[in-house]
């Protein structure tokens, strides 16, 4: 194994920042190089916010001048599809030390994370399932100043293949260097040394691996001859995952995520199904049974998707059902409803996009109208971002004159 120190470059509050290094390899040419992040919006659940990003230009292979833009996102993490998406950095080289062609331009990823909660919510060793398809977690706690140290990640947006039971597959979303140890043929992680644990990542078989946390005090301060962490002797995990395909060789139709943190055990079971209309069936047990959810995604009309949501007990019975439709606006799938049980009550959020492709903000949310009625209006500067947003006044409806609107502006 060799070990490297790695600058993920990643932010994990509300998204998470990927860099994508594109080096020039042509004489005579410009490159936008790698992106990193110069400012982040720290809030947590806003629904917009901006990030400051810059690169180096590399002209004739050298690095000459940075190129900055600013990014801006303006929906709620959760309420969009996908749960990654990448930008490119338009930005011309435009300075005097290059006038050649601009070949390539550097992109960056951003991944929108759901948890919104506290601190205590990062304990390392602990992790989150989630059914948006398919999405676990394990938790690599705090910094010494108290931010996230990172999670790793087992996530695919599409079919699962056998390949998601191997630690190939498993991804780390750290804004923090971390110490990592990845095997030497296919580039998986091996082991995470972070601030308040360290993790051993090792295949059990073709049909599963294994995660392991430890303290740090449990491994031994000198590494071996081939770079890697050692363990004191009789040391024990105080947490301890097994990645599985529990169906073996026979089938793939399920990932089983069974887990053991400081002596207690649980499991937590995915199950897959496609559909004769196109769409796939999943499903997510936890607490051994205790909680089943349910997630349909279903195709609607050429490029709209609509998935349910359905919350059982134990028992069978049904807790809650949320439907949320998605409509494809500007080669992005956004959400135009959300109804919390739509065979009853049937709340209703809806969503309306500027629609007019000659529009410079094509795609951006102007209108949302929430269940009981009241509403926001968005409008948008030069430069994409939000100008000023308007909500009504008590019950006014959303063509209600001036004086019966609250207008809140903003200056960038």
């Amino acid at each position: 194994m060799k070990k490297t120190w790695e600058n993920a470059l990643k932010t994990v509050f509300l998204l998470t920042l990927a860099a994508l290094y594109i080096p020039s390899t042509h004489a005579g040419t410009c490159a936008i190089g790698e992106y990193s992040p110069t400012e982040v919006k720290k809030s947590i659940c806003i629904e917009d916010f901006t990030i400051n990003v810059k690169a180096p230009v590399v002209c004739d292979m050298v690095t000459n001048d940075w190129a900055s833009t600013i990014i801006y996102v303006n929906h709620t993490p959760g309420e969009y599809t996908p749960d990654e998406e990448k930008f490119i950095l338009t930005a011309d080289c435009g300075h005097k030390e290059c006038d050649k062609p601009l070949i390539k331009k550097g992109s960056v990823s951003i991944i929108y994370l759901t948890s919104c909660g506290s601190e205590s919510d990062c304990t390392a060793g602990g992790d989150d399932g989630e059914l948006k398809s398919l999405r676990h977690r394990f938790k690599l706690g705090n910094t010494s100043s108290g931010k996230t140290a990172g999670l790793l990640e087992i996530y695919t947006a599409d079919i699962p293949t056998p390949s998601l039971v191997t630690p190939a597959a498993l991804r780390l979303l750290a804004p923090h260097n971390l110490d990592i140890v990845r095997n030497p043929i296919n580039g998986a992680l091996s082991q995470i040394m972070a601030p308040e644990c360290f993790v051993s990542i090792q295949t059990r078989d073709q049909h599963g691996y294994t995660i392991s946390f430890y303290t740090p005090d449990k491994v031994n301060t000198v590494l071996d001859l081939e770079g890697n962490y050692t363990l004191k002797p009789s040391s024990t995990p105080f947490a301890h995952y097994l990645i599985e395909n529990p169906d073996a060789g026979t089938k793939f139709q399920r990932l089983r995520v069974s887990k053991t943190f400081r002596g207690i055990s649980s499991a937590s079971e995915y199950s897959w199904v496609s559909t004769p209309g196109g769409g796939v069936n999943w499903s997510l047990d936890t607490g051994n049974g205790l909680r089943r959810i349910s997630l349909s995604v279903e195709p609607d009309g050429a490029a709209g998707t609509i998935k349910t949501r359905t919350t059982q007990t134990q028992d069978g019975a049904t807790a809650l059902i949320q439907r949320k439709h998605y409509a494809m606006i500007n080669d992005r799938q956004v959400i135009t409803a959300s109804i919390t049980d739509p065979d009853g009550v049937a709340e209703t959020t809806r969503y309306f996009y500027i629609t007019d492709a000659n529009d410079p903000h094509f795609g951006k949310l102007k209108l949302k109208i929430n269940p009981d009625g009241s509403w926001t209006k968005n409008e948008f500067n030069s430069r994409g971002l939000i100008a000023a947003r308007h909500t009504g006044w008590l019950n006014a409806p959303t063509n209600a004159p001036a004086d019966q609107i609250v207008t809140t502006s903003y200056d960038y």
